[in-house]
Order: structure tokens, then sequence, then C-alpha cells
């Protein structure tokens, strides 16, 4: 974002003490994921990936959900949340499952090459909450 040039300016933008930022962006950019250019901080590599099955996935997840519940009590406009408890059938389920991958795919190749002029994150969760053999 233009407005951020370094680790003060993500202290005062997320409300978060600096030197708690400062410890996460030197992790960071010994990591190659940030870098200082021309004074100012910036991307280094352009994305990561955890693997599913990474004991920290389920942390990253969990981390985004909580900060999606804090961000829905502020109430604003601009941001969406929904939830829609449903009951269908197999084949339908299994198609939006099979949807869903190929939506979050075309976000990231628009969201990719745009400028960073905003921060945001899709929380995606789609999940049989009733398996049958739990019931």
């Amino acid at each position: 974002l233009p407005d951020i040039r370094d680790g003060h300016d993500i202290a005062r933008r997320l409300n978060l003490p600096a030197p708690v930022v400062a410890k996460v962006l030197q992790l960071l950019t010994e990591q190659g994921l940030c870098m200082i250019k021309d004074g100012k901080l910036d991307y280094g590599a352009a994305h990561i990936y955890i693997d599913r099955d990474s004991p920290h996935a389920h942390k990253h997840q969990r981390n985004w959900r909580i900060r999606a519940m804090h961000i829905m009590e502020q109430g604003r406009d601009e941001n969406m949340f929904f939830t829609s408890p449903m009951s269908l059938s197999r084949e339908v389920f299994e198609e939006v499952r099979r949807l869903l991958p190929n939506v979050i795919q075309e976000i990231s190749k628009k969201a990719g090459p745009s400028p960073s002029e905003k921060v945001a994150c899709l929380n995606i969760d789609w999940f049989d909450y009733a398996p049958a053999e739990e019931i």
C-alpha cells in the first residue's frame, strides 16, 4: 500500500504493538517475503503457499477467521459476510465443491496484477456440518 512505508505504519494501521510488528517483519525479510527497496517496505516473493498437511495451515486459517470476526463487529457496509446453512442434494454439494476452486482462481488472477491499494481477506468455508456417520 502506498501509505505503508515501514513497521511503524503497519503497527498503526493494524493497531498492533510496534515491537511485535518489527519482530514479524524481521522474520518476513529474512525469509524473502518482504524487502526494503528505496528505503520503503516492499514485496519479496509474490505469495506463499502453506500445504494443507502443514501443521501451520489450520492455525493460519483460524487466525484469519478470528480477524474476520473482529472486523464483522465493526458493521461497515464495505465488508461482506455471508453465512447460509442449507439442505441440498449430494450432487449439488459436490458441484459447489468443484466450482469453488475455480472461483478462487479467478479472484486470484484479478487480484495478483492489480495495484496494491487495499488489503483484504477472502475466507471461504464449504463443509458438511452433520456427516451421516456422526448422526
